[in-house]
């Protein structure tokens, strides 16, 4: 309490024009970094001063930049030997908070993580975090660490959680069902969002074949299987085209949804999946029910996931 009203007395008693905070938050409790975050800024807005702070803590940063005050945020990371320095400018964080599914999604969050997963539903989200979570307690170097996994409302929003994360340099990875191929999917913003090199022309033609090569003869992709339902040159065409898509960091799930993750588990898929599959998990590493990671199905997924984050050279990520 002695920091957060020594730094409000400086600011509105003192006369600084320029002040350096180094961590603000710290020893505080979350509502009153926020309030905090807040008041520095509000106050910065009264008078001619300029404020630099350094932050680990999302809740200032949600005061700051709530706080109607023009804020810019620059991101700087050191990993692998490679720092970087990005700018969200105010403009672009004043656009975010406007998208309710932005602000609901607590996206500005994941400036202080190493990767971000985004996911069309909440069930997805859940499902992929858990997988996560059990590669990472395996501690044989699987999974993505320090990873914040969101959910959008549907295929459509994605990208709007998933541009402007990428562009402050967050390797944001995408995992969608095999319907985002659909022509009633809006695939254009997704290649925008993941910065898929333009033209577009030719690989939305690839999507459009591929596509319908999978509903011939009234076949349903998403829930009989995916690719494996086809042979020959049109299963070797839809590889190709989600090897692409892997490589920009939006993973099409080549065998239709998430539910026919875990076979063995013998989950019935229904409203109640995501209950029925973390009961089939388990809870007790110890128990004997407890399914631990194995070296196929979605726990290979998650580690090709994994892989792109933290792969320095990805594609994806605008410069």
């Amino acid at each position: 309490m002695k920091a957060f009203t020594g730094m409000l007395l400086e600011l509105r008693a003192g006369d600084p024009k320029i002040m350096i905070i180094d961590e603000p938050e710290a020893f505080l409790h979350p509502t009153l970094a926020y309030k905090l975050g807040r008041e520095i800024a509000q106050t910065t807005g009264q008078g001619d001063k300029q404020i630099f702070v350094s932050t680990h803590s999302s809740q200032f940063l949600m005061g700051a930049i709530q706080s109607g005050v023009k804020v810019n945020v620059v991101r700087l990371t050191y990993q692998q030997g490679s720092a970087t320095a990005r700018m969200l400018s105010n403009e672009d964080i004043r656009v975010m908070m406007q998208e309710p599914l932005l602000r609901s999604a607590n996206a500005l969050s994941g400036v202080f993580y190493e990767g971000v997963v985004v996911t069309e539903a909440d069930a997805d989200r859940a499902f992929y975090q858990e997988i996560n979570e059990r590669l990472l307690a395996a501690e044989s170097g699987r999974g993505a660490p320090n990873t914040l996994f969101l959910n959008a409302n549907g295929k459509d929003s994605v990208n709007k959680i998933v541009g402007p994360l990428r562009g402050l340099g967050i390797p944001v990875a995408v995992i969608l069902d095999i319907d985002a191929l659909n022509p009633e999917t809006n695939f254009p913003v997704l290649l925008e969002a993941t910065n898929y090199p333009k033209p577009h022309d030719s690989i939305k033609l690839e999507r459009a074949g591929v596509w319908s090569d999978l509903i011939s003869d009234g076949k349903k992709p998403k829930s009989d299987g995916g690719i494996s339902l086809l042979n020959g040159a049109a299963k070797e065409k839809a590889e190709n085209l989600f090897d692409r898509l892997d490589q920009y960091g939006l993973f099409v799930l080549r065998h239709g949804e998430v539910e026919h993750w875990l076979p063995g588990a013998d989950v019935p898929r229904s409203k109640r999946w995501l209950r029925n599959i973390f009961e089939a998990l388990g809870s007790d590493p110890k128990a004997s029910n407890y399914i631990h990671p194995d070296d196929g199905d979605v726990w290979a997924y998650v580690d090709k996931v994994a892989a792109w984050i933290k792969d320095k050279a990805r594609r994806g990520i605008p410069l």
